[in-house]
């Protein structure tokens, strides 16, 4: 709990600094395409989380080599973030920023090396294919917090739920140290998030979305079996950043292209409120998260059918009733 309280405390208090600065800047309270805040609120998040976790971080027993390359990567990949944040990068610029930052995790460390099977036993990888996994794996996470930062609280709620998750599984399997990880991450997003909830003064940006989405993916990465919770707590996101995919392919226009038709932009469109969409998917992931826990690897199959089954539910809702 030291990691938390200290992460917390730190995140706090950057959070009001940061938005007294960050008023100054008219660079960093520009409007963004798809996402509805205020127009003075202030895209800084990742410069108030990143310090927050990185100093809660040197409190776990994690091998230093490996806590060094995890801090290195968190810092270049919340410089991409806050440069799209400024100076709104190209796509194709941001993506391969992402693609380094996570070849570097992998060469620091972070490397998916075996697959648990719902069924029973493991899948052992071997290094190339661990690697290229990995590689997308972080990717994917990354961009997947980047398209749910579109609401107030809605993106650092659902990691917040997430990291505890994977912080009480770390602890289950006797992983002090990753569990120590999973607090100092949801203890720096606690700090931050009054600040961030419904009309918020203070959101992430593409610094912060991107940090938190890759800091999620590594902690997955490192313990056992968390990639499956993690699809399980993560899992309306990352259904909607594949319809989003497809969509957009089918379409004609390019993947990486803003828009206003995520699913939480169609829960809107259907007559909910901002509020009201941000508990619907936290939730939700708290719900999936603790099946996460609960349940035997054969029941998660199960899980992540109701969870496909749910995203699809609020699909078409959305899109029924956004018409």
């Amino acid at each position: 709990m030291i990691a938390f309280v200290a992460a917390g405390l730190v995140s706090f208090s950057l959070s009001i600094a940061a938005t007294r600065v960050g008023r100054q800047s008219i660079s960093l309270h520009l409007p963004n395409p798809g996402r509805i805040y205020g127009s003075q609120t202030v895209r800084i998040g990742g410069v108030v989380i990143l310090p927050a976790a990185l100093i809660a971080m040197l409190l776990t027993s994690m091998d230093p080599r490996l806590l060094v390359g995890i801090g290195a990567c968190a810092i270049a990949i919340a410089g991409v973030g806050l440069a799209d944040d400024i100076w709104d990068m190209p796509a194709l610029g941001k993506l391969t920023g992402q693609f380094a930052v996570a070849i570097a995790a992998v060469a620091f460390g972070v490397h998916i090396k075996v697959i648990s099977s719902p069924l029973g036993g493991a899948i052992e990888l071997g290094f190339v294919p661990g690697a290229a996994l990995t590689v997308f794996w972080l990717v994917g996470m990354m961009n997947a917090i980047n398209l749910l930062d579109g609401l107030d609280g809605l993106a650092p709620g659902v990691v917040l739920v997430a990291a505890l998750t994977l912080s009480v599984l770390s602890a289950n399997l006797g992983n002090g140290a990753l569990a120590v990880l999973g607090l100092a991450l949801a203890g720096a997003i606690a700090g931050f998030l009054p600040f961030n909830v419904y009309r918020a003064k203070l959101i992430l940006g593409d610094s912060g979305s991107n940090l938190l989405g890759f800091l999620i993916g590594t902690l997955a990465v490192l313990g056992q079996a968390k990639i499956g919770t993690a699809l399980l707590v993560l899992g309306i996101p990352i259904l909607d950043v594949a319809w989003t995919i497809v969509r957009r392919y089918s379409s004609g226009r390019g993947i990486m292209d803003r828009d206003r038709e995520h699913l939480h932009h169609r829960l809107l469109d259907s007559g909910l409120s901002r509020p009201q969409v941000t508990v619907l998917y936290v939730f939700l992931c708290a719900a999936f998260g603790a099946s996460a826990l609960l349940l035997e690897p054969a029941e998660k199959l199960i899980a992540l059918g109701a969870l496909a089954a749910v995203t699809a539910g609020l699909i078409y809702l959305g899109v029924k009733r956004s018409r």
